[in-house]
């Protein structure tokens, strides 16, 4: 395990993440092929978040899908990302979870400030400045075809779920 966060727990902000993100993020680490930066500080902050529902999670809190706006103190350029999965699109919006910044992100509040070390070997310092939520969840849109894929017709002719 590389050590990435450049403080003693007892200096970093107290972190939380929603009970029902906590399983694909903790997969993700789980599953990589290989140890990143990245992955070994997201799960050095999965091992120290408090679990939470949903509707408990407080206000400013950085969720999956959440638009970030932060201050890198160091070079005091400020940006704002959204935090997304490794699987959806690359942009400059978006940061990976999996990435340093993404993992040292994850269940911050705004306010909060946080140091870890980059890929690079280099210290880096961020402070949270403000967080909007993440959209809320649409359903996919089925097709009919898709709706009726676990259902047969019975004798009379309407549909009956597939056993």
């Amino acid at each position: 395990m590389i050590d990435v966060l450049g403080a003693p727990p007892s200096a970093r902000p107290k972190i939380f993440v929603v009970d029902r993100e906590y399983d694909p993020l903790a997969d993700l680490v789980c599953s990589s092929a290989r140890e990143t930066v990245g992955l070994n500080l997201l799960w050095e902050e999965l091992e120290r978040a408090t679990l939470l529902p949903s509707h408990k999670a407080p206000a400013g809190l950085i969720r999956m899908g959440s638009c970030v706006w932060f201050t890198d103190l160091i070079s005091g350029e400020s940006r704002s990302v959204r935090l997304v999965f490794p699987r959806e699109p690359a942009s400059n919006a978006t940061v990976s979870v999996a990435s340093s910044l993404g993992a040292a992100l994850v269940g911050l509040c705004a306010g909060d400030e946080i140091e870890w070390r980059a890929a690079d070997g280099k210290l880096r310092h961020v402070r949270v400045d403000s967080v909007a939520p993440p959209p809320p969840h649409k359903p996919k849109r089925m097709s009919l075809a898709e709706l009726l894929a676990d259902f047969t017709l019975n004798d009379a002719g309407t549909p009956a779920r597939a056993s």
